[in-house]
């Protein structure tokens, strides 16, 4: 008995072998693969059949909106207003009780239906609208129209599609489906530019079969066309989805028995953008490495899985490369093809072979091959699109240059004859004017002008172009300056933006009017290698003192009690900003004043010069010194003449001083 005893327990504790294990799992993994399948079935079956009725619903939402604004437009159809659809714009005209005339307008622009009344700013109806086109030829006599609207809608990856023609009556009101026929056509589907598609129509319900097709919206170009049944897209349609209505050729009271609007999606390369960084070596230098990213952009650019006629696709985003160089050695093109995380790019690596000279030029130039018709840039017989046919030249290049022709190394003075920087590697643009005109007489002529910067940032105009004279000695060579005179038209309070700008003549070609031939720029030299942007300040004087311990003041506020005797040098002149230093260091004046019962008062004037001395002998107080600069020269104007006179310019005294700011004047207290 205790041994069946044992036995019982060691059978009832016996677990499953691992055979049995596995064939468990494995039948427990069918069912849960079936179940999981039914689910995402079922899951999938309902979503759709949810979009599908919120598309209904928003469909008949946007219907019964029309609706009711047609039913206002008129009672009786027999003086009914006008109710007109041209170009994806409904209107539909409302007489008030008092006699005026409201003007609703229901326009579909992109996917999206807005509504708007008397101008008013458009309220958005609907979006995802595929399809919009009413028909209104039998509303004036019968107060008939027929609307056809087609969404879209995307869900989990899907895309949801909900097409119906609607009758609207404005006798009763009365909204509904059109039952009575329906077109068989393709309605989805994605063209190239050159490409022809001949649709297959038939008609559900009645006998007749005859459907015609309209080409209603979308398009860009005229010569993208219907003809019958053929659909023909011009390689300059630039549109990326047009909009096709078919009708029945049978009516019923005046309107077809059915309508279908039909979508074409047009794939084609609008543009592609270019850049590139330095990312190895110094820049313009030998083995210096420069990646370039070339970026398309497009419509429809992905294969639609969804798109029937789609089966032939061709891959749209292939970019070539090419590399040109002016002036020094073609680099090194290494193509790395494109970027796998973002497919409108491709990237080009160039090594620089030499240092880049100056005036020298490199272009990398990127193509759309699929604009091209064929890989590279045309230049295969492999085709890059589905006609294997050119409709634009779609390129853009990256630029790089050594253009640098200036040096700028100070700041501008008013009348200076000054240099103040230079041109540079005129030697190699000359060389390169050779090359390309042959001999000539090549000189440099230097222009300039400047404009006002106003108090609060406005700018006022340019001047004309000045210098510029070929016959002037002074107008040639490499330095960079303002000539005394046009540097004197600038008023001294003021500051203003200046531009010099390089030109090349040749002396051996006279223009008709009697003036020199200009070879250089050319029409695609960049700015930067012939102008320059400088500013002329305002002009400022500041100062320094070893006796009060202060430099770079161009007012101050004395700290220290001074006394009544003599001071040799309290300050002296230290920086001069837009005017010529010797102008200031010579002309330069004192006044002295002292506050006397809460006015300040003129004492004297003190020694001119470039260093203040100063005697503070009217017993203690406030005192100020002020600082003007008298006998500055101005120019009255410019004649348009190379040349000027003496006449041409006036004496007048600049105020350093100012009493809004304290610029230009300096505080003490004196104490005996």
């Amino acid at each position: 008995m205790e041994h069946s005893m044992k036995m019982f327990r060691k059978l009832t504790n016996q677990g499953l072998s691992l055979v049995e294990l596995i064939c468990a799992i494995a039948i427990l993994g069918l069912v849960g693969v079936t179940i999981g399948s039914m689910l995402v079935i079922s899951s999938n079956s309902y979503d759709k059949g949810i979009t599908e009725v919120e598309l209904q619903q928003e469909a008949q939402l946007v219907v019964n909106q029309i609706s009711d604004l047609v039913i206002d437009s008129s009672t009786d159809p027999a003086t009914s207003l006008s109710v007109q659809f041209s170009g994806g714009t409904l209107t539909i005209p409302e007489m008030t009780e008092s006699g005026t005339i409201k003007t609703h307008t229901i326009t579909l622009s992109g996917t999206e239906l807005y509504y708007s009344c008397d101008g008013s700013t458009p309220e958005l109806m609907a979006e995802g609208i595929t399809g919009f086109n009413v028909d209104t030829s039998t509303f004036d006599s019968t107060g008939n129209l027929y609307l056809d609207i087609a969404l879209e809608r995307e869900s989990r990856g899907n895309i949801r599609n909900f097409e119906a023609t609607f009758h609207i009556t404005s006798r009763n009101g009365v909204v509904e489906t059109i039952p009575m026929a329906s077109i068989n056509i393709e309605d989805n589907i994605v063209l190239e530019p050159n490409q022809v598609f001949d649709f297959t129509t038939s008609v559900d319900g009645i006998a007749d079969q005859g459907v015609t097709l309209t080409l209603v919206g979308g398009n860009t170009s005229s010569a993208t066309y219907i003809s019958g049944n053929r659909l023909t897209i011009a390689d300059n349609e630039h549109g990326s989805v047009l909009q096709i209505l078919a009708k029945t050729n049978a009516t019923e009271n005046g309107a077809p028995m059915a309508m279908r609007p039909v979508r074409v999606r047009i794939r084609r390369i609008n543009d592609i953008s270019v850049s590139g960084t330095l990312i190895y070596g110094t820049s313009l230098q030998a083995n210096a490495q420069y990646k370039v990213v070339a970026d398309l952009s497009g419509y429809n650019l992905d294969k639609l899985f969804d798109v029937t006629n789609d089966d032939d696709y061709v891959n749209p985003y292939g970019i070539s490369f090419k590399v040109t160089a002016s002036g020094t050695e073609v680099p090194i093109l290494t193509t790395w093809g494109r970027d796998p995380v973002v497919p409108t790019q491709a990237v080009a690596v160039i090594t620089l072979k030499e240092d880049m000279p100056n005036m020298s030029t490199i272009t990398v130039t990127a193509y759309a091959d699929h604009a091209y018709g064929t890989e590279n840039a045309g230049t295969s017989s492999t085709p890059s699109n589905k006609t294997g046919l050119p409709y634009e030249e779609i390129t853009n290049y990256f630029p790089l240059e050594n253009m640098n022709t200036f040096v700028l190394s100070g700041g501008l003075s008013r009348g200076s004859d000054d240099a103040v920087g230079e041109f540079t590697g005129l030697d190699s643009l000359k060389q390169l004017l050779i090359d390309k005109y042959g001999n000539g007489n090549y000189q440099p002529v230097k222009w300039h002008r400047f404009r006002a910067v106003n108090g609060d940032g406005s700018k006022g105009p340019w001047t004309d172009w000045m210098g510029g004279n070929p016959n002037d000695p002074t107008d040639k060579g490499t330095s960079i300056n303002i000539r005394p005179c046009s540097g004197l038209m600038m008023d001294y309070d003021k500051a203003y933006e200046v531009q010099i700008k390089l030109t090349i003549i040749n002396q051996d070609i006279v223009n008709p009017d009697g003036t020199y031939k200009v070879m250089w720029p050319e029409a695609d030299t960049p700015q930067s290698a012939y102008l320059i942007d400088a500013v002329m300040n305002k002009v400022t004087l500041s100062f320094k003192s070893t006796q009060l311990g202060f430099s770079a003041k161009t007012g101050f506020t004395c700290n220290t009690i001074l006394t009544e005797e003599y001071y040799d040098n309290l300050f002296e002149l230290d920086t001069v900003a837009s005017l010529k230093r010797d102008l200031a260091e010579n002309n330069i004046q004192y006044i002295l004043e002292k506050k006397v019962n809460g006015t300040w008062t003129k004492v004297s004037d003190l020694q001119s010069g470039p260093q203040c001395r100063a005697r503070f002998n009217q017993g203690s107080g406030d005192y100020r010194i002020k600082i003007w600069v008298k006998d500055c020269k101005k120019c009255l104007g410019y004649s348009g003449q190379p040349s000027h006179t003496a006449n041409d310019h006036v004496l007048f005294d600049y105020n350093v001083y100012n009493e809004a700011t304290g610029e230009g004047i300096f505080y003490f207290k004196v104490q005996k």
